[in-house]
């Protein structure tokens, strides 16, 4: 899944889960990442792209083999 929506200020909806989504490309979002990856247990790889962290990010994941975060 990718989702570019230009450097808007979009936050995902708390509600946003997926129990089979392994590949996520997001541009230009504000996120938490820990939330993400915990509602996401089946990712395998996550590339953030001018993207904001809202919080300092710990997590632990099974699946989770990489995470590119570009400017």
């Amino acid at each position: 899944m990718e989702l570019n929506l230009g450097f808007v200020n979009y936050v995902l909806p708390n509600n946003f889960a997926s129990k089979t989504l392994h590949v996520l490309r997001l541009k230009g979002l504000r996120l938490d990442l820990r939330c993400l990856i915990n509602v996401c247990p089946s990712l395998t790889i996550v590339i953030l792209k001018s993207c904001v962290i809202l919080k300092d990010v710990e997590f632990s994941s099974k699946t989770l083999r990489e995470i590119e975060l570009l400017d």
